[in-house]
């Protein structure tokens, strides 16, 4: 992810990154101040769902994976 992310920002590696299949990504450890940020980043990614660039069933089963595997910690 960091290769992309130098290459291309943090917003486009992180579709890149889902796109290929990526249930989830992990950016950086220190982003108390970048809240919009961040929050652009998940807008990117709604958008992207939206205009079909992301194939939202894909999307939906990376969620459904997600939830699966939180409710093991619950």
């Amino acid at each position: 992810m960091q290769g992309l992310q130098k290459a291309l920002g943090t917003s486009a590696a992180s579709l890149r990154a889902i796109a290929a299949g990526m249930d989830m990504i992990c950016i950086g450890n220190n982003l108390f101040d970048q809240e919009q940020a961040i929050a652009g980043i998940a807008a990117a990614v709604a958008g992207a769902v939206q205009d079909g660039s992301l194939d939202q069933a894909a999307v939906r089963r990376s969620i459904a994976r997600v939830q699966q595997r939180k409710a093991l910690l619950a």
